[in-house]
């Protein structure tokens, strides 16, 4: 796996003990490319959805949610399905995966290398042991906003 390019600060103890690990950054290439491609960005920051252009999306206000209330969401949201997660930082960067819980619990510390916005992805295992991103499930979490967005 290639080396995490972002502050590894506080992420870099999670990597360490196994609670997370690394993910080649081609996996964040292609779900760049499908949000790209599938849904509109919003005009002023250009690299955020504008939610406001999708049908139908829920919405968590997550700088005064608990992490309970933080799970209630993600579970009500199309990654409820998933057993693990994955964090999408940018196209250019390795992300992180981990299981469900773990990345809710440490979503924290998980997002404190990025000001802006990160995407929390559904993920499975294929036969041979490869993590597969599920592109169409995802949650954009705008740091700097301290917003959680999800289409339905």
């Amino acid at each position: 796996m290639g080396n995490l390019t972002i502050n590894q600060q506080y992420i870099s103890p999670l990597i360490k003990d196994g609670t997370v690990c690394i993910i080649e950054r081609t996996l964040c290439n292609q779900f760049n490319d499908y949000i790209s491609n599938n849904y509109p960005w919003d005009k002023f920051s250009k690299d955020r959805i504008d939610w406001k252009l999708v049908d139908a999306c829920k919405k968590l206000e997550w700088l005064d949610a608990s992490i309970d209330e933080t799970k209630e969401f993600m579970r009500t949201t199309c990654l409820s399905k998933y057993k693990m997660l994955g964090i999408v930082y940018s196209a250019l960067q390795p992300g992180i995966v981990g299981d469900f819980d773990t990345i809710v619990n440490h979503l924290e510390e998980l997002s404190a290398h990025t000001p802006w916005v990160m995407f929390i992805v559904g993920v499975s295992v294929d036969k041979y042991g490869m993590y597969k991103f599920h592109n169409d499930d995802f949650v954009e979490l705008w740091t700097f906003k301290q917003v959680m967005m999800a289409p339905r």
